[in-house]
């Protein structure tokens, strides 16, 4: 029985955090430039972080969809991080090498995993859900 998901899946919803971790992930690189001594990222460099971006939060809204963010704290919401953050990484790091090769000059792999995790709180559990699925069970 799939538990009851508190948010909908809304485009415009999503598009705000799409692009709220892009404009947070550019003014990073951006500002990095100067201050850090970063190479100013070129507008395929910055399309490639969008792509990222984009990916990653498809991949954490999917796996919200599967596992909605649990109500309360606790040991399930370590596991579901890991769970996801693994795997992210790895694609992430796939996804680095099809755009940029081996000479890559951003992280995407982790902005990718960055995208994917804040995406997943997309969809969440109600904090009486637990209960009622456990009492379903016994």
């Amino acid at each position: 029985m799939q538990p009851a998901k508190t948010t909908t899946l809304s485009l415009p919803h999503l598009l705000r955090r799409v692009v709220g971790i892009y404009l947070g992930v550019g003014v990073f690189y951006l500002l990095g430039s100067p201050f850090f001594g970063f190479p100013l990222p070129t507008p395929l460099q910055m399309l490639e972080l969008l792509l990222a971006v984009v990916l990653g939060s498809l991949l954490g809204v999917g796996f919200s969809w599967f596992w909605p963010l649990p109500a309360g704290r606790g040991w399930e919401r370590v596991a579901r991080t890991l769970l996801l953050s693994i795997p992210a990484l790895g694609l992430g790091l796939t996804l680095q090498l099809l755009l940029q090769g081996p000479q890559a000059q951003q992280a995407i792999f982790l902005v990718f995993a960055l995208a994917a995790w804040l995406a997943s709180g997309f969809i969440a559990r109600l904090p009486g859900e637990a209960k009622a699925a456990e009492q379903g069970k016994g």
